[in-house]
C-alpha cells in the first residue's frame, strides 16, 4: 500500500508575517507595522517566515524571553493571528495562546479581540 504525503503549499505563495502585518492597523488605528521594533521585525521573520526544505514551517514553538512591557503578549498574539489566518493545514488551522497565569490569559485574548476588532477582513493571499 502506498502512502500520499501531501506536501504544504509553497511557502513563496503566502504573504511573509511583515507583509502580512503590513496590512494590518494597531488598536489605536496606526499602521501595525509602524509599532514593530525591527528586532521584533527579525524575529517574526526568523521564526514565522522560515520553512524547511519540504515547505514545512521550521518552528513550531519559540522562546523570547524579554524584560516587562516588550511587546511579549503583543508579539505572541499576532504570531497566533498570523498562523490562524494565513498557513494552511489540510485539517484546518488551530491555535493555542498558553499564558503563564488567568489574568495574562485574559489580557491576551482581549488584546486579540481588540486587533480583530479594529481590522477588517483582509485579503493579502497571494
Amino acid at each position: 500500500m502506498s502512502k500520499v504525503v501531501r506536501k504544504a503549499k509553497r511557502p513563496a505563495a503566502l504573504p511573509t508575517s511583515l507583509e502580512y502585518f503590513s496590512h494590518l492597523k494597531w488598536i489605536d488605528g496606526r499602521p501595525l507595522i509602524d509599532t514593530i521594533d525591527p528586532y521584533r521585525r527579525a524575529l517574526f521573520t526568523l521564526t514565522l517566515d522560515t520553512f524547511r526544505p519540504d515547505g514545512v514551517p521550521k518552528y513550531n514553538f519559540v522562546l523570547a524571553g524579554r524584560g516587562k512591557k516588550n511587546w511579549k503578549s503583543a508579539d505572541l498574539v499576532l504570531s497566533a493571528i498570523y498562523c490562524l489566518d494565513i498557513r494552511e493545514s489540510v485539517q484546518g488551522n488551530n491555535c493555542f495562546i498558553l499564558a503563564n497565569d488567568e489574568d495574562q490569559a485574559g489580557d491576551d485574548l482581549e488584546l486579540a479581540k481588540k486587533l480583530v476588532a479594529v481590522n477588517p477582513i483582509q485579503n493579502c493571499r497571494s
